[in-house]
């Protein structure tokens, strides 16, 4: 399953990787609203049909907006989850993922490079690419993103499916070491530890240095 920022390198990498596998599927969960559902999933066909790759493999689309159980059903139901962002604020839907054991495939930068690594996936590889802020009407070229490594995920794609094809084991301890690496880093109880630690620092801070005070005042 997949997220889907940069369908372009996303969609290629798949059919290329998988053109003679007809037991690989890519699910495609898109976040759109009920006017846009079908003008959403023609695109991506025709997008898809407009490449002239010829495949066995499956591309599925989801565009329903789905609870937190039947999205956490979907998670478990699938093998790896798919990130192809050029650059995260935080990824609730990977952090969701890799909660439920399932690895994943995707970049280590951004926010995902807090805890995204080849311990709970298969990293791909990207770059800096100059570009201007999403909010910048006159585009100015400001800050950067990151520009994916087509090769990179592509590689990733076949290794990924080798480890689940070949090494049950392998993949099994990878999809633990997921789970893990989610309850040590956003867990209820390590999220309440971490907000009472702040709250507690506020407590014992002068008012002055907590910022809203000399705001108000001026």
């Amino acid at each position: 399953m997949t997220r889907w920022p940069c369908p372009h390198h996303l969609l290629t990498a798949f059919l290329l990787a998988f053109k003679d596998r007809p037991d690989v599927t890519l699910v495609l969960k898109l976040a759109t609203t009920p006017d846009m559902e079908l003008p959403h999933v023609e695109d991506l066909r025709n997008l898809c049909l407009g490449y002239g790759i010829e495949h066995r493999c499956r591309v599925i689309v989801i565009a329903d907006y789905l609870s937190d159980h039947e999205l956490e059903g979907l998670f478990r139901a699938t093998t790896y989850y798919v990130n192809t962002s050029r650059a995260e604020g935080a990824c609730l839907p990977l952090q969701q993922a890799l909660a439920c054991g399932r690895p994943a495939i995707a970049p280590a930068h951004t926010a995902m490079a807090d805890y995204m690594d080849d311990r709970v996936g298969f990293v791909v590889a990207s770059q800096p690419e100059p570009t201007h802020w999403p909010h910048d009407p006159q585009k100015r070229i400001k800050t950067s993103w990151q520009q994916l490594d087509w090769s990179s995920l592509h590689d990733q794609y076949l290794r990924s499916a080798e480890l689940a094809s070949s090494s049950p084991a392998g993949y099994e301890a990878m999809a633990a070491s997921a789970h893990r690496r989610m309850k040590n880093y956003a867990s209820v109880d390590v999220v309440t530890k971490a907000f009472r630690r702040v709250v507690d620092q506020l407590g014992e801070a002068p008012i002055g240095a907590l910022g809203w005070e000399e705001d108000r005042a001026a």
